[in-house]
């Protein structure tokens, strides 16, 4: 019985408690960015892509590396100018690929895919001068 007492304090605590949120919100320009997830992944099929004729390649991971692709959001249009992710030893890699779909009356959406070593421990989002704790985002 306490044991269960204790799970369900724990649950009413992470609900109220903002370091359980899962999204991270942060402001670039004036346009509000959250970070929507991030999911690592060995090949990244962009839209468009595919194995036809003429038809760009999915993006894939070499042996030994993964693409890590962080969804973002935001409610205006945002101009990346650089975009990096940081490991838990303050190793930078760039963006590989940035997919943005912009609408005139709806939030933007973002992609954002990077090529980092397996096993890779992210830290933290730099877009242009505004950083994101990646260690808050579902993944």
């Amino acid at each position: 019985m306490k044991r269960t007492a204790l799970v369900v304090v724990a649950i009413f605590v992470c609900i109220l408690n903002s370091s359980c949120n899962r999204e991270v919100k942060g402001k670039i320009g004036d346009a509000e960015v959250t970070v929507v997830s991030l999911k690592r992944m060995t090949e990244f099929k962009f839209p468009g892509s595919g194995s036809g004729y003429g038809q760009p390649r999915p993006i894939k991971a070499e042996p030994g590396k993964q693409l890590v692709v962080i969804e973002l959001k935001s409610d205006k249009e945002v101009k990346v100018a650089k975009a990096e992710v940081k490991n838990d030893k303050g190793q930078m890699y760039e963006v590989f690929f940035q997919q943005m779909l912009n609408y005139q009356d709806k939030p933007g959406e973002m992609s954002l895919v990077f090529v980092v070593p397996e096993q890779t421990a992210l830290k933290t989002l730099m877009i242009n001068e505004t950083s994101f704790d990646l260690s808050k985002v579902s993944s």
